[in-house]
């Protein structure tokens, strides 16, 4: 289900439409749950027709919390009906990767490199990697800009 209907508009043959902001949402909790992370390559047209993903979506709903303290923060509920009966449930007050709630070192680099897979060679990526761990000893940064030169 969308939020409010006085926050669903039109489309130009009038169709409703829910707003953007709640469409990437959905799209994005999706992903997570069929792959445990979201990436750049989760917004390209494949894997938006992904068949898992579809399969999710047709199985999905979605309401807005009157109770979230958005837009200072982008926490969520997730509730999961599983077959037999039992719910599944969490509830992440604040966002991940906000200051209150921030990515360990392990999970930036995971994003990093999936990301940077991308444009940059594995060998690029070790080196920009390996560049920011040493960026408190670094002179200058070309060791950190080399990699992105062509």
């Amino acid at each position: 289900m969308m939020g409010p209907a006085a926050r669903v508009k039109r489309s130009a043959a009038g169709a409703a439409e829910p707003p953007r902001r709640e469409v990437l949402l959905t799209l994005y909790r999706r992903h997570h749950l069929v792959r445990g992370h979201v990436d750049l390559d989760d917004f390209t047209a494949d894997a938006i027709r992904d068949p898992t993903v579809c399969t999710l979506a047709a199985r999905t709903s979605y309401r807005e919390d009157p109770t979230a303290e958005y837009p200072q923060r982008f926490g969520g509920r997730l509730r999961v009906h599983l077959y037999g009966g039992r719910v599944v449930e969490h509830h992440q007050p604040v966002n991940r990767s906000s200051a209150e709630c921030p990515l360990t070192r392990a999970e930036v680099e995971s994003k990093f490199r999936r990301n940077a897979a991308r444009a940059l060679s594995r060998a690029a990526a070790d080196a920009v990697v390996d560049a920011i761990d040493s960026l408190e000893r670094c002179a200058n940064l070309s060791a950190l800009t080399r990699p992105f030169r062509p």
